[in-house]
């Protein structure tokens, strides 16, 4: 009775372009998926690159009390909002700086939101999508650091969590942690991916997913996709969880 009272629900809801999910099942809800796998720990080591104004940081904090959180903003501007928004928690740890694939000074582009921020120039197809975000203003230069020098800096061994969200400049932060972002030393990966072009000489889904493969990762799973609203819909961009090799072993124990 109770399945066919489920079924006659979710066909209700459904008429109002809405569905009923177990929010318990992985790929729903991105924090919870994450402090399930993470599980129980002293202490958390995880950076946040691209922080902008810090919400994912501030979510961490929250959902990880123990958790060490670097969070990484190249924007004068931007990162002067993140300091004040974050600093009613002593664990996370504000740099006013970039990762790349090499430790150097860079042009930073600036757009109108600073979610569109990006150490890459924007492509002419940009234009197809609306917002702020895609609006150029500027520029500002900034300074870049590759994350294992900043980790060997900091004597940072090992990272539970790497999230990563810089506008097309994925693949450069990768190539500069070779030695941290393996699966030897990672648990987990949470990155922005594209499936279209915004930027020039961006990265795609497609050249992040082979990488991490190659370095032991597996892909979990999708969070926050956006689609093209114009029919025939496609994914435009989303955000991917990638876990190692060690911690996809140790999820058979796990029950959502």
């Amino acid at each position: 009775m109770l399945a066919v009272f489920r079924n006659v629900l979710r066909r209700w809801v459904g008429t109002m372009g809405y569905d009923l999910v177990n929010r318990k099942t992985f790929g729903i809800d991105i924090m919870r998926d994450i402090v399930t796998l993470l599980q129980e720990r002293k202490k958390y080591t995880v950076f946040d690159i691209g922080a902008n104004k810090g919400d994912t940081s501030i979510e961490v904090a929250m959902s990880l009390a123990n958790a060490d959180i670097y969070s990484i903003e190249p924007d004068p501007a931007t990162c002067k909002i993140l300091k004040e928004r974050t600093g009613a928690y002593p664990n996370i740890h504000v740099f006013n700086v970039g990762f790349g694939n090499e430790n150097e000074n860079r042009t930073l582009h600036v757009n109108k939101n600073s979610g569109g921020n990006s150490f890459l120039e924007v492509s002419p197809s940009i234009n197809a999508y609306e917002g702020d975000w895609t609006v150029p203003v500027g520029t500002v230069n900034a300074s870049i650091r590759t994350l294992d020098s900043f980790c060997t800096e900091h004597h940072i061994e090992a990272i539970d969590l790497v999230k990563i969200d810089t506008q097309g400049y994925e693949m450069l932060i990768l190539n500069g942690g070779k030695q941290v972002i393996h699966a030897s030393k990672t648990r987990l990966i949470y990155i922005e991916v594209l499936f279209v072009e915004l930027y020039k000489k961006q990265s795609f889904f497609a050249d992040i997913f082979t990488e991490l493969e190659q370095r032991g990762f597996k892909l979990i799973g999708f969070y926050n996709r956006f689609y093209d609203q114009k029919k025939p819909h496609h994914l435009l961009w989303c955000d991917a969880l990638f876990g190692s090799a060690t911690l996809m072993e140790d999820m058979k124990n796990i029950q959502p």
